[in-house]
């Protein structure tokens, strides 16, 4: 029994960064905003074939293309006067790949979410007496964890990002696709890779803020239970 309650708990310690990072994705891969950042910010906007207007309209039709069950992007922009696709064959291909990989963020988010709740659920059904103690304790858990692990990867990334994202899409995808051409195709010309190193930073800082808070909570909830129980315990005067 005891493994078992040390195995579910190791699990939510996990669930805690996954959830978190899943989210913080999930929320970058939809925020327009931050498109239209990278557009702006890297040159893209400057363009003079194209339109400004029409590289945002190209952003949020990938925004609702990734929530979709539509197979392959289709966007259609002017570009110098005349209507064509903005995306090669090649960049269509790997929007497909990139979609599979957005929808398993989605997945993990639902999953470690499901646990989460879960656990909280079936420890209230055990001891729902001590559950906002036991809660407290393994969210403090799980954001020192995850305050850990962002230590850990984030000195990497800063030390080594361009290195750290090739070999990220080398092992997250199966081919090559995602080899493209800074001059020519509009997927890398809109996010080049300076934006990818700022949304990564952008996602774990948020992370990390959000791991603080967390941690802080549950922290600051278990020393006033240890202040109240000392309280309690202390001899009264007479």
């Amino acid at each position: 029994m005891k493994v078992l309650k040390g195995i579910a708990i190791g699990l939510f310690v996990l669930a805690v960064p996954v959830f978190l990072v899943t989210t913080n994705v999930r929320w970058a891969f939809n925020e327009p905003r931050l498109y239209e950042y990278s557009i702006d910010r890297y040159g893209a906007s400057a363009r003079p074939e194209i339109a400004r207007g029409e590289l945002v309209r190209a952003a949020r039709e990938t925004i609702a293309y990734f929530n979709s069950p539509q197979e392959f992007l289709e966007v259609r922009v002017r570009i110098m006067g005349v209507e064509r696709d903005l995306f090669n064959e090649r960049e269509v291909a790997h929007m497909k790949d990139v979609k599979a990989m957005v929808r398993g963020v989605y997945l993990w988010q639902a999953v470690s979410l499901l646990y989460i709740v879960g656990f909280v659920f079936v420890r209230y059904l055990v001891d729902r007496r001590r559950i906002l103690n036991i809660l407290a304790r393994v969210l403090l858990w799980g954001s020192l964890f995850t305050l850990a692990l962002f230590f850990v990867v984030g000195v990497a990334f800063l030390v080594s990002f361009n290195s750290l994202w090739l070999l990220f899409h080398i092992l997250s995808f199966s081919n090559t696709l995602w080899a493209l051409d800074p001059q020519k195709d509009y997927l890398i010309i809109m996010f080049p890779g300076p934006f990818w190193f700022d949304a990564v930073m952008l996602v774990a800082g948020a992370t990390i803020l959000e791991a603080v808070l967390l941690g802080g909570i549950a922290w600051g909830y278990l020393a006033w239970q240890k202040r109240r129980a000392k309280g309690k315990a202390s001899p009264q005067k007479g």
